[in-house]
């Protein structure tokens, strides 16, 4: 009798919640169809909005606003919308199954409004942006369409700027006020709201002083910037020591300095209208502990960058240049930044040292240097004549391509190795990225010239 009446209530159970669920896979289905619908057709434009697309057409009105980038982000949009409402409706239709889906969309129905009043605001703010982008680009010439008079980059570029920042604190503005008008009463997040808008709308003093801190400490960083930037960029046509590499990796290290420095002053202004004093020694107190921990965590990274400026003003190679770095490292440079430096060796391994490494390793600049050493050192039974010996690995020197007449090879009696005599050959080549061809070429010719005079070799060594 229990059985059946478990029965009875599992098969009740299954029947109220199977259609519910069917109509949750129908609608994630329809869902997914139609994504892949949208996106079908989203790549099918690109193929045709391309670089040689109508709205890069002179003669289209649109193409002073509107660009593939533009298009492409009203498509996203738009994709992300039907997300929303698919995950409204799947919570729409599991409320009417079950009370704690209900409850949730009730929570969810209250904020709606606002929360629909804020996503509009924000989608044209961001399509403003993008728009207002294009447009600057369309008054600059930087388009195949063009204005009759084009615009100054440099004062329209400023111009650009301050409208996209109007904009998003316009939107800001609008959000806030519009959220805490909107929802309804008794919710959690409506006192926030009304009293972030009030604020926006009714700042005091104090806020109003430090909007202006604010603003003036971002013009005068700003201004400090492009003067170190023109500064170095004049430096670029007249400096004859540091190139233009250099150079600008000094531009970037004191744009971020001064962007650093005008934060940290800008910051203490602030706390001190916001804060009495007792508070401010306890907040300044804690600001530099901060400052402290950053530096200590960050002073294996400050290390490699002053080594890597180091590096720069003492300029020991540059990208292209066949190098030697400590005793066992060659290879081509192929970067150089503030921290670290990239060589590629002989058998295409690409290898990163941080700078503080290089700048206490010993250099050999194979590139800069006129001629390059080699040397052979073998060792030979006392029973053979010394002068056979040195006249032997002369003529390998003299036979073997890229060994160079002049300095001219030379062989020294280097030490005594059982009962053997080691001799050092020592030639010369200019030709850095076949070090490795022509010290083995020299090898061989020596291999067949002691065979040719039937001696033999005991033990040998190149460097």
């Amino acid at each position: 009798m229990l059985l059946d009446s478990f029965a009875l209530d599992l098969s009740s159970e299954v029947q109220l919640t199977l259609p519910v669920a069917a109509a949750m896979v129908a609608w994630t289905a329809f869902t997914l169809y139609l994504l892949a619908y949208m996106s079908r057709r989203s790549e099918a434009n690109k193929a045709v909005l391309g670089a040689e697309n109508e709205l890069e057409h002179p003669r289209v009105w649109g193409a002073r606003y509107f660009d593939v980038d533009t298009l492409t982000f009203f498509r996203r949009l738009v994709t992300r919308i039907w997300i929303g409402i698919y995950l409204y409706i799947l919570l729409a239709i599991g409320a009417l199954r079950w009370t704690e889906v209900r409850t949730l969309l009730f929570e969810v129905n209250l904020r709606l409004p606002a929360g629909l009043f804020v996503g509009v605001v924000w989608i044209v703010v961001a399509g403003l942006v993008k728009i207002n982008r294009r447009y600057g680009a369309y008054l600059r010439g930087e388009l195949r369409a063009k204005p009759r008079n084009l615009a100054q980059p440099r004062l329209w570029g400023f111009a650009e700027g301050v409208l996209k920042y109007v904009m998003v604190a316009a939107a800001i503005l609008i959000s806030f006020v519009g959220a805490g008008s909107i929802l309804p009463a008794g919710v959690p997040e409506k006192p926030i709201f009304e009293s972030v808008g009030k604020s926006l709308t009714a700042p005091s003093e104090g806020l109003l002083k430090a909007i202006a801190i604010a603003v003036v400490g971002a013009i005068v960083a700003f201004g400090l910037a492009r003067l170190f930037d023109s500064v170095f960029e004049d430096m670029k046509t007249r400096s004859r020591k540091h190139g233009p590499k250099v150079l600008d990796q000094f531009k970037a290290l004191t744009r971020n300095a001064v962007y650093l420095m005008s934060f940290i002053i800008v910051l203490f202004l602030e706390l001190a209208i916001v804060l009495d004093p007792t508070q401010m020694l306890e907040e300044q107190d804690a600001f530099l502990l901060a400052v402290l921990t950053l530096l200590v965590i960050a002073f294996d990274p400050l290390r490699n960058a002053f080594a890597g400026l180091s590096l720069m003003m003492a300029d020991p190679f540059s990208v292209g240049d066949r190098v030697k770095i400590g005793e066992d490292l060659v290879g081509e440079v192929i970067g150089i930044t503030l921290t670290m430096t990239q060589v590629r060796t002989g058998r295409g391994e690409l290898v990163t040292i941080p700078n503080r490494e290089v700048l206490t390793a010993a250099v050999l600049n194979f590139t800069r240097s006129e001629h390059h050493p080699i040397f052979v050192e073998v060792a030979v039974g006392w029973s053979v004549a010394h002068g056979t010996v040195e006249q032997l690995l002369i003529d390998a020197a003299k036979r073997t391509p890229g060994i160079l007449d002049s300095p001219p090879p030379a062989v020294f009696g280097k030490d005594v190795h059982g009962n053997a005599i080691v001799h050092q050959l020592l030639a010369y080549t200019n030709e850095p990225e076949q070090m490795k061809q022509v010290k083995s070429a020299l090898l061989y010719t020596i291999q067949d010239l002691f065979h040719e005079r039937n001696l033999n070799v005991l033990s040998s060594r190149a460097e």
